[in-house]
């Protein structure tokens, strides 16, 4: 069930421009579920591998993206068991992107996007993906990130909360200006080369990690990204000397 404004954005990404009208068919203010073919402008559900696929059962989101860009304003996504972000058809320039930006500050008091399951990007098809939170709020069961140099969580203001992340290969950016909260309570996998962390121009936002697997601290995960050079700031790597 979606309250709130979702579309397709239009994009390098996406050639079409397909809006989320709910079942009201008030795009001011949509109600409805994502899988009805009269919530969407054009009474069609986008589907295929031009448009894009949104996969679901009942009124739940929960299947796969691919070649799809999805803007939400507002409003909340909730009762998602799993959601998968895949990188578009190799050699198309397609990327894959779900952006939220609400305009409310107060980001511990409401949730756009809540997946009580798995939020997966990975790349078997090679493009970009990308997860936008410009401002907003998401919660995640368990975050596996695995598109090395492809998938990306952007965050600038707001709150992105996973209860579990057990893999990490892609990046997180800490946007410009920004002053958001990335969490992840539990660390299911260590962190190896194929993750890095980019904190961009003036961003005074927080990565934590609560602990790992079996109650073990994840106090030296810091040291160790910094050491082998994963983390940026201000476009510069920071590096420790191994001496």
């Amino acid at each position: 069930m979606l309250i709130g404004t979702l579309a397709i954005v239009s994009s390098v990404a996406q050639a079409e421009y397909v809006a989320f009208v709910g079942s009201n068919n008030n795009p001011v203010a949509p109600v409805g579920s994502l899988v009805e073919s009269a919530n969407w402008e054009g009474g069609e559900v986008p589907s295929g591998s031009t448009t894009g696929r949104v996969s679901a059962t009942a009124h739940v989101w929960s299947g796969t993206m691919q070649n799809l860009a999805i803007r939400q304003t507002g409003g909340f996504v909730e009762d998602a068991t799993s959601v998968a972000m895949r990188g578009g058809t190799a050699g198309s320039g397609i990327s894959t992107i779900y952006e939220i930006e609400d305009a409310r500050a107060d980001y511990a008091s409401y949730t756009n996007l809540m997946i009580h399951g798995r939020l997966t990007l990975w790349s078997q098809y090679g493009e970009a993906i990308e997860l936008n939170l410009l401002s907003g709020h998401v919660e995640a069961g368990t975050l596996t990130l695995s598109a090395r140099g492809k998938g990306s969580i952007n965050l600038r203001d707001g709150i992105f909360h996973a209860a579990r992340m057990d893999k990490a290969v892609g990046t997180v950016h800490m946007l410009a200006g920004g002053t958001g909260d990335f969490i992840v309570d539990v660390l299911d996998a260590d962190l190896n080369n194929n993750f890095s962390l980019n904190f961009e121009t003036g961003n005074q936002g927080h990565f934590t990690l609560g602990g790992k697997s079996g109650g073990a601290s994840a106090a030296g995960t810091w040291p160790w990204l910094v050491l082998n050079g994963q983390v940026s700031i201000d476009g510069v790597v920071v590096a420790i000397s191994a001496r």
